[in-house]
């Protein structure tokens, strides 16, 4: 696994809430972290880019942590 850079609290906070969940939708990690959705959904965007969570898409669509994410958290 590449190292990733240092995580800030409110990394932490969205990749704890999707290791808790283990699938969840961005209003779900929202509600979870008490931050905004669209700043859940910015740090998710960033976390996917660095291969730390997964978006599914489909009947079922939400985020998930990827084995690198679990790492790090």
């Amino acid at each position: 696994m590449p190292r990733s850079p240092s995580l800030t609290a409110s990394d932490l906070g969205v990749l704890r809430a999707l290791g808790i969940r283990g699938f969840a939708d961005t209003l779900v990690v929202a509600e979870l972290t008490g931050a905004s959705a669209v700043e859940v959904l910015t740090h998710l965007t960033e976390h996917a880019d660095r291969g730390l969570v997964a978006r599914r898409e489909g009947r079922m669509s939400g985020w998930s942590l990827t084995p690198d994410g679990r790492a790090a958290l």
